[in-house]
């Protein structure tokens, strides 16, 4: 009670109350900053060029000088299994088929936009794609983690100095809540800079075919757990 009543008064105290609350500086959050998405006409046309429709998750990358990229993990349904199971909405899982999609835009998307070039006109901006099919297991593991960390999606506890670097977006859609967005600056520790790090992973499988999938969705597993274990403290 005695500590209570102290911290009352000092949030009372004229020092608190004559003046907006202002940010201090605070050290790079270990956690996905809150993204209402699309947010912008630039957000939109990343979207729509490079993530466009059908996905489960995302994982955007946007660069402040160089151009953008999207990972989509996408589902797809044969037609065959829905006339089977006599609807999309009952066909299981394991008979639905995974792909994992990058689309990187050539030139930079941000100054393709009129109000962003000499030009002052919009421009068309050329995109390739890479994609493999994946298990039902590897897009299970890539949603997962998302979730898991996008469930610790909350505002920073304070202002961090962001210049040049690149933004970090993340989504994905999850049963009981729908589609989540949250975002990250160059992270360089913590649970981000890994979760950044595995995005990069996965475009890199998704653009070598050489690449095994099996170790990929065990660090994706083994990730999660510790998502999983940070959220218990």
């Amino acid at each position: 009670m005695k500590y209570l009543c102290i911290f009352i008064a000092i949030l009372t105290s004229q020092a608190y109350a004559s003046s907006f609350y202002t940010a201090e500086h605070a050290k790079e959050p270990d956690h996905l900053l809150p993204l209402d998405y699309p947010s912008s006409d630039y957000d939109a046309l990343i979207d729509k060029l490079l993530c466009q429709e059908g996905r489960i998750a995302t994982y955007i990358a946007r660069p402040s000088f160089s151009p953008e990229s999207c990972l989509v993990v996408q589902e797809e349904i044969p037609k065959e299994a829905v006339q089977k199971h006599r609807g999309h909405w009952m066909v299981p899982d394991e008979e639905k088929n995974y792909l994992i999609i990058v689309r990187r835009a050539k030139q930079s998307l941000w100054y393709s936009m009129a109000q962003n070039n000499d030009e002052k006109k919009d421009k068309a901006v050329e995109i390739s794609e890479s994609r493999r099919k994946i298990s039902p297991a590897f897009a299970i593991a890539i949603q997962r983690v998302w979730a898991r960390i996008l469930l610790q999606t909350r505002y920073p506890q304070g202002s961090t100095i962001a210049l040049d670097g690149t933004t970090l977006q993340f989504s994905t859609w999850v049963k009981g809540l729908g589609t989540l967005h949250g975002q990250t600056w160059s992270p360089e520790a913590g649970l981000t800079a890994e979760l950044a790090s595995l995005g990069g992973a996965l475009v890199d499988f998704t653009e070598n075919g050489s690449i095994d999938a099996d170790p990929l969705v065990q660090r994706l597993q083994a990730f999660e757990a510790k998502v999983a274990k940070s959220q218990l403290r």
